[in-house]
């Protein structure tokens, strides 16, 4: 009887290697790899921010433009796609009967199926998608909406505020959030500047807003705090077309914090932004339909000539 020579485990796995090294790692795998690696980018560019004002600008330009986004993927959008003004997946443009002529996608996070974890949790996955922007189609861009006045979003704000606002003759700043009796005061000489005064009336509500969640360590003075309330006043004002080159955003006024932590302050910035854009563009229709008689009355006349609309006080 001849006897059994057992092979080197050795040879085994070299063989396994060698005819399965080119063999697909599995899906769930090269998902996992694909989102480590997007993260990680994420991490690069929001480090990456601390030494690059205009890259800042950039990404808070991109959260006015993509609300519905997170701020990772804000944060993409405006490293690679800064030109972006409508991004949708190839499968999804198809669907809109639209072809791809550019291969200039960007990488994003999008949602998948939900799932319970060890624990029992529901959890959300993410996986990675290819966006395309509206300009990488053949279709044409929709006509930008007639710009709004500084005035009419001033009446919005005014029309359903977060908290009481004041007019003020003597004040030591233009606007000035006042936590003691949840009130924003405004100098009454601003009035003349509607532009700058929503600008300005906006940042006193995210100082508002920051000393809401943490009424104990509020500081208006705080670095963070100043940074936090500066970049909520650029996505607004970008948001609602104004001018954000009056809204200074210095090298030195952006925070020297690890990743992570300013990641989280533009993610603050960027949920509070867009909710307040949300709450000032509720009233707008309404302000929209107050002022159209007065349209029709510039191309005819009526028998009486309607008052024209005044601001409501804040």
């Amino acid at each position: 009887m001849s006897e059994t020579i057992k092979p080197d485990i050795s040879d085994i796995q070299a063989f396994i290697h060698s005819v399965t090294a080119d063999i697909p790692k599995d899906a769930g795998e090269r998902l996992k790899v694909e989102r480590q690696e997007l993260f990680a980018d994420i991490d690069r560019i929001t480090a990456e921010l601390k030494s690059s004002p205009d890259l800042l600008k950039t990404v808070l330009q991109k959260s006015a433009a993509f609300p519905e986004r997170s701020i990772g993927n804000v944060l993409l959008i405006g490293k690679y796609k800064p030109e972006a003004t409508l991004l949708r997946t190839f499968q999804e443009w198809k669907a809109e009967g639209a072809w791809i002529n550019a291969e200039n996608p960007v990488r994003l996070m999008a949602k998948g199926k939900s799932y319970v974890d060890g624990n029992n949790q529901v959890r959300q996955s993410y996986n990675v998608r290819k966006y395309y922007d509206v300009a990488d189609t053949g279709i044409k861009r929709q006509p930008a909406l007639p710009k709004r006045k500084a005035a009419e979003y001033f009446q919005a704000l005014g029309a359903n505020p977060p908290c009481k606002f004041q007019f003020h003759d003597d004040m030591p700043l233009n606007t000035l959030y006042v936590p003691e009796n949840d009130t924003v005061y405004v100098k009454s000489q601003m009035k003349k500047q509607p532009e700058q005064c929503f600008i300005e009336s906006v940042g006193e509500l995210s100082h508002r807003s920051q000393y809401m969640q943490d009424r104990q360590g509020y500081n208006r003075e705080n670095a963070d705090t100043v940074f936090k309330a500066q970049c909520t006043k650029f996505i607004i004002a970008a948001r609602c077309g104004m001018d954000t080159d009056t809204i200074d955003l210095p090298k030195e006024l952006i925070p020297d914090a690890d990743p992570k932590a300013l990641k989280g302050m533009l993610g603050d910035v960027h949920k509070e932004a867009a909710a307040l854009c949300t709450r000032i563009e509720k009233q707008l229709p309404e302000i929209q339909r107050i002022q159209e008689p007065e349209k029709k009355a510039a191309v005819k006349p009526p028998a009486k000539k309607l008052a024209k609309q005044d601001a409501p006080s804040l």
